[in-house]
């Protein structure tokens, strides 16, 4: 089994070589660029998703929808907001 730890070292190795840049950001951070509260709860959390993205059902499990908010994070917060 893989631990998460190890996954993502890996993952940030590979975009590290392919001159891709990295960022991380807190999840109080992610939280609040997409629900507007640091403390929003994963419910929250999947309705702004939907809502943001258009989706018709809330993204299920918790983990697609933590991504999706990670990715309109990283978007809000380089100057590329998303035209949905």
């Amino acid at each position: 089994m893989i631990l998460m730890g190890h996954a993502r070292g890996v993952i940030c190795l590979a975009a590290g070589e392919a001159g891709l840049p990295i960022a991380n950001y807190e999840p109080t951070c992610v939280k609040k660029v997409v629900t507007g509260n640091g403390r929003a709860s994963e419910t929250q959390m999947q309705q702004a998703v939907k809502l943001q993205l258009g989706l018709e059902n809330v993204p299920e499990p918790n983990e697609v929808a933590d991504a999706m908010a990670i990715a309109l994070t990283g978007h809000c917060l380089t100057g590329n907001p998303l035209s949905v």
